[in-house]
C-alpha cells in the first residue's frame, strides 16, 4: 500500500513495467489475497486447538485421552493409580499450554489473528481492487494499449486536449 501511495499517475519515460502503477496495484492485490489466506489459516489453527465440537480438535483429543485413562483403573491407590494420576497431571500441563497457545493465536490485541487483521485493514477490499483492475484493463483495451501504458496515454490525451502541439508526437510513445 505504501508503494501505491508514493506512486504518481504520470510516469517518467524509461521506467520499467515492474515499477509501474499498474504493477504495484497487482502486487497489492496479491498481498491482500495472501493476508486473507493467512487469516483463514490462523483461524483454522485456532479452531483445531479449541473447538469442542470438532472431532479433529486438540481439546477433543485431550478429553478422549483423559476418558481412556479413567478406564484403566478404578482403584484409588497403588502403583497403577499413581502412574495414571501422574499422566493426568501431565495432561493438565498440556491443557494449560494449549490454552496459552490458543490465546496467542486469538485472544488479545497482540494475538496472531489481531496482527493479521491490522495488516489487512487497508481500507480497500479485494472487490474494490478487482474492480479497479478490471476498469483499468477495460480502459486500456478501449485505447488498444497495454494497461501498463495507460498513464502515459492519459498524459498524451490530456496534452492534446490542452492544446499542446507536441501531444501528437507523444501519443505513439505512450502506446509502446
Amino acid at each position: 500500500l505504501e508503494k501505491l501511495k508514493q506512486k504518481q499517475w504520470i510516469e517518467k519515460r524509461g521506467i520499467s513495467d515492474d515499477s509501474s502503477l499498474f504493477s504495484i496495484l497487482l502486487e497489492l492485490r496479491e498481498e491482500v489475497k495472501s493476508v486473507e489466506a493467512q487469516l483463514v489459516a490462523a483461524q483454522g489453527a485456532y479452531d483445531r486447538l479449541t473447538s469442542p465440537s470438532s472431532p479433529d480438535s486438540v481439546v477433543v483429543a485431550l478429553e478422549n485421552v483423559r476418558n481412556l485413562l479413567y478406564d484403566i483403573t478404578r482403584d484409588d491407590s497403588g502403583p497403577l493409580f499413581d502412574k495414571v494420576e501422574e499422566t493426568h497431571e501431565l495432561l493438565n500441563a498440556v491443557e494449560t499450554s494449549l490454552n496459552k497457545c490458543a490465546r496467542s493465536i486469538d485472544g488479545s490485541s497482540d494475538s496472531l489473528i489481531s496482527v493479521l487483521e491490522k495488516v489487512m485493514c487497508t481500507g480497500i477490499s479485494m472487490e474494490m481492487i478487482d474492480g479497479i483492475i478490471a476498469d483499468w484493463n477495460s480502459l486500456a483495451r478501449k485505447h488498444g494499449i497495454s494497461p501498463y501504458s495507460l498513464p502515459n496515454c492519459h498524459a498524451s490525451l490530456r496534452d492534446e486536449l490542452d492544446g499542446n502541439v507536441e501531444a501528437l508526437n507523444k501519443l505513439p510513445e505512450a502506446e509502446n
